[in-house]
């Protein structure tokens, strides 16, 4: 706030001035890094500053506004149950309401309206910190600096949970005119997008498949809200848009309003909010963003689904998956199109290698014969998986080919529609989803459309017991390589990281497979080929580059192979030494 306006690009105008974040995501690029907030604070020096509640700061926040008889129904709720939040850290707002902090308690959402004039900020809301402005002029104040925050009364957290609306923005409010009420500006789009898609799948069945109910429901909450009807009526068309047919969509919206619906605008952000965007959160460190798309590919047989099984688990307990971190435990589904039958005796294994750990948070689906391809599959997952919990990490399809029946992997836009679908999934979820994949002829690619290692953000193969990071996207570096072991427990397997001592044994192991393998098709091709380029290599051989430099790699390690270079040290003429030759015909 400057002299009574907010400062953002809407000056005067602001509808929400002094009180929504000045970064293109709004809280969820709070941190908690000294680095960042310099930055901020040299880019935003007339800027307010807000604690992000929720897991993310420890912070639970009663948000006692003047409006609505806020004091009125806090005082009676406390009166009836024993409560006094005097003793806890307490500000008191720019336009005269209240603030406690009490300590955060794991299950207690955002809830708008959770008495009249009262709301709770957790999981995805923020409050303003002393000593920011009020656009009234008022300055926000500390009541008690220095007091501890203490931990939330049992009468305040049973009712806050057994409430029924919530500002999350993905929580399903029954009051849809509320849906933006203590949303800042900067999530207000998204927010209002992800509603009218709910609706639209909740009235799919009306005659004109929910449009008009859609459409004034969302309308009354713009209204409300101060959001421009025009920019409502965009969210309700791309949500029409991207749930339905767009044809289908779009002439039910012509037919009933008479016209096209208005285009939506480019989301523009400054460059300056561009620059100190923080760090994307990591649902495992170094390995998986938060909200990404991956892939896990391999041959049969090579413990995929071992690995993601793995991977799950150290997300539900919040224990480090092959030494990353992982910062905060979530839920994560396991949605098997094959493989079921064994799946029972696999978690089992599992919990007898990892006593300490449990299997809370993790649900199954077992061949239910989805189809990413389906928009009404696609709706109905979405349904059942927020009808679960709001706190997904992980969500993983096995296998890429079970969940696209109705589609053929060798065409990109076939493989479009699938990413496109599980994009929505992460979308409306929040969590990191994957695909499990084979491989094809080559056995160093994913089988399918090249279109795949484009659009996913993260692409990793499993191999001989090795995981490789085959793409991390972002510019973030890839992970080393992380070799895992089989060990046998309760009647199946489960994967653990290998220790250093059995990676030497299996570097010694591989290096003798692949001689033994690849090794020799290559030798006894340049036995009769001397001189051979790469590419004629690798043409004849049907082999990708990956597979080449492995097979080329080992070779050399024994000294079995050679070859020249040209003026610029590319290399060229590779052929057989003498060791190669003598080597080669005892095999």
């Amino acid at each position: 706030m400057k002299r009574g306006n907010c400062t953002c690009k809407d000056g005067s105008s602001c509808k929400n001035a002094g009180k929504h974040p000045r970064t293109a995501n709004g809280v969820k690029d709070a941190t908690a890094d000294p680095e960042v907030v310099r930055r901020w604070m040299t880019a935003y020096p007339e800027t307010n500053w807000g604690l992000a509640c929720g897991a993310a700061s420890g912070v639970l926040v009663i948000d006692i506004d003047t409006k609505h008889d806020g004091f009125a129904s806090w005082q009676s709720f406390a009166d009836e149950h024993g409560i006094d939040l005097r003793a806890t850290l307490t500000a008191t707002s720019g336009g005269g309401g209240r603030h406690y902090f009490l300590t955060y308690t794991e299950g207690v959402r955002s809830r708008s309206a959770w008495l009249p004039g009262v709301d709770v900020r957790s999981d995805g809301g923020y409050v303003v910190l002393p000593p920011g402005r009020h656009v009234s002029g008022g300055r926000y104040r500390w009541d008690n600096l220095g007091a501890e925050v203490l931990e939330a009364p049992v009468s305040v957290v049973e009712s806050i949970r057994s409430s029924s609306t919530t500002g999350s923005d993905r929580d399903a409010l029954r009051d849809s005119a509320s849906i933006l009420d203590g949303i800042p500006e900067g999530q207000r789009d998204d927010t209002l997008f992800r509603w009218a898609c709910r609706l639209r799948r909740q009235h799919a069945s009306d005659a004109d498949g929910g449009l008009a109910v859609v459409r004034a429901l969302i309308l009354e909450a713009a209204r409300r809200s101060g959001f421009p009807e025009r920019d409502a009526l965009a969210k309700v068309a791309q949500a029409f848009k991207q749930d339905h047919s767009e044809d289908e969509a779009l002439g039910a919206w012509v037919e009933q309003y008479g016209a096209l619906p208005p285009r939506s605008r480019l989301n523009l952000v400054t460059a300056s909010e561009m620059r100190n965007q923080p760090v994307p959160e990591f649902v495992i460190d170094g390995v998986l963003p938060k909200g990404s798309l991956f892939q896990v590919f391999g041959q049969t047989g090579q413990f995929k689904s071992f690995v993601l099984l793995d991977m799950a688990l150290s997300v539900t307990n919040g224990i480090p998956w092959m030494d990353h971190g992982v910062a905060h435990r979530g839920s994560a589904a396991l949605i098997l199109g094959e493989g079921g039958f064994d799946a029972g005796m696999r978690l089992n294994a599992w919990l007898a290698g990892n006593p300490n750990a449990t299997e809370d948070g993790l649900l199954y689906s077992v061949e239910q014969q989805l189809d990413l391809m389906s928009h009404d599959d696609v709706d109905a997952i979405i349904d059942d998986l927020l009808a679960q919990t709001d706190d997904w990490r992980l969500i993983v399809f096995d296998t890429q080919a079970d969940h696209m029946p109705s589609g053929d992997e060798d065409k990109s836009k076939d493989f479009t529609v699938v990413k496109r679908s599980i994009q929505r999934i992460a979308h409306e979820t929040g969590a990191a989803v994957g695909l499990v994949h084979h491989t094809g002829w080559d056995k160093s690619r994913e089988r399918g459309s090249s279109r795949q290692r484009q659009a996913l953000d993260v692409v990793m193969q499993v191999e001989n017991q090795v995981i490789k990071n085959i793409k991390m996207k972002g510019g973030a570096p890839p992970f080393a390589d992380i070799s895992f072991v089989m060990e046998q427990a309760a009647g199946s397997v489960y994967v653990r990281k290998a220790t250093l001592a059995e990676n030497l044994g299996k570097a010694v192991d591989s290096l003798e497979a692949i001689l033994n393998s690849d090794g020799v098709e290559v030798a006894r091709f340049l036995r009769d080929y001397p001189d051979t380029s790469v590419n004629a290599l690798k043409v004849e051989l049907k082999w990708g580059h990956d597979r080449w430099l492995t097979a080329k790699n080992a070779l050399r390690l024994e000294g079995y192979l050679t070859n020249d270079e040209d003026a610029r040290g590319r290399e060229k003429n590779f052929r057989l030494t003498d060791a190669g030759r003598e080597w080669l015909a005892k095999m």
